[in-house]
């Protein structure tokens, strides 16, 4: 446990140097929900509804998505970079678990920048006097804090595995652009998946993409019934178990064909 604490503590100080930076990520992606409220209050202005959800419930809907998405984001092309240009050579003589080592990399570098975008967010939407909803009843902030975690492990997860590829192709990108694609869409990070129509809110309920944005989204808008709460927290533990051991048997299978030369 000590060396992925070194690492994490390590990268967070590291995030800290580049205070500027991290100011202004917090900004720049406060802009997205900014755009998205502009966009769909222009659309209530024009006495339109959206399957079934009033203004406050949509823009609280997209604020969720933001936060969620921002939280759960990781970034597969450092397991492909590290695999093609050879320096995972130098992890695995070393002892310590892969995916434990990038799981503290890339938390450390989140931390920060989480926080930041929390803050200004939720300050320039009060100032502003945007009306936002949430549910902060215990049940909800509690399975919030429990889906927060398992929809990161799950995005985590999913980079992983589709970074790992790079062990079997040299060219991942056409691979790598389809998930970014697929995530965009099933995830619920552009439109709620109720926008969508049923035989495709269907195809993704099979899918595990729901479990990383939609699912933690509308747990804080509070739109779940407490049965849907707990199928969804169970969900998302299964497609977690499914989607890491996938990535251990992709590991396993890479690393008996991996090579890197001059290191």
């Amino acid at each position: 446990m000590k060396p992925y604490w070194v690492v994490f503590t390590g990268t967070l100080q590291r995030a800290l140097i580049y205070r500027a930076r991290i100011f202004i990520y917090g900004f720049v992606n406060t802009f997205i929900p900014l755009l998205m409220i502009i966009i769909w209050t222009s659309y209530y202005q024009m006495g339109k509804s959206i399957s079934g959800y009033s203004y406050s419930q949509l823009i609280s809907y997209y604020l969720a998505v933001t936060i969620v998405s921002l939280f759960a984001s990781t970034s597969h092309q450092r397991t492909c970079d590290d695999i093609k240009n050879g320096e995972l050579a130098n992890y695995v003589i070393k002892p310590f678990n892969y995916y434990f080592f990038r799981l503290a990399f890339e938390l450390g570098g989140y931390v920060i920048k989480f926080a930041v975008f929390i803050a200004v967010t939720l300050t320039l939407f009060w100032l502003l006097k945007i009306p936002v909803s949430f549910n902060t009843t215990p049940l909800h902030l509690s399975v919030a804090l429990v889906s927060f975690l398992l929809a990161y492990l799950l995005s985590f997860s999913s980079a992983l595995l589709v970074g790992s590829v790079a062990f079997f192709i040299t060219e991942t990108t056409g691979i790598t652009n389809l998930f970014e694609m697929l995530s965009s869409l099933a995830t619920g990070k552009i439109f709620p998946l109720t926008f969508f129509p049923i035989a495709i809110q269907q195809l993704i309920a099979y899918t595990p993409f729901a479990s990383m944005i939609y699912f933690p989204a509308q747990v804080i808008v509070g739109s779940l019934r407490p049965d849907q709460l707990q199928s969804g927290l169970i969900t998302q533990l299964l497609w977690l178990i499914i989607i890491a051991t996938s990535w251990l048997f992709v590991w396993r299978a890479g690393i008996r064909k991996f090579s890197a030369v001059g290191l």
